[in-house]
């Protein structure tokens, strides 16, 4: 299952990123609870969030900020 990072939201469209770092485009009503940060996979033509996988790309994000610090 191909996932997808959420980049940022312009107009009616989520501008997303995917495993290889292409830009993906998909219209909002196909993820609509989709956030930019969010990590989404396609399931029966809607794309969900991972909750699971969000949260993780988000402490490794931090962790990586912190470390930046030290």
């Amino acid at each position: 299952m191909n996932k997808l990072s959420v980049d940022r939201i312009e107009e009616n469209f989520l501008v997303c990123i995917d495993e290889e770092g292409n830009s993906v485009v998909i219209p909002v009503a196909q993820a609509e609870m989709a956030k930019p940060g969010d990590i989404i996979s396609e399931q029966d033509g809607k794309y969900i969030v991972n909750h699971e996988e969000t949260e993780k790309k988000r402490r490794e994000i931090i962790d990586l900020q912190n470390s930046l610090w030290e």
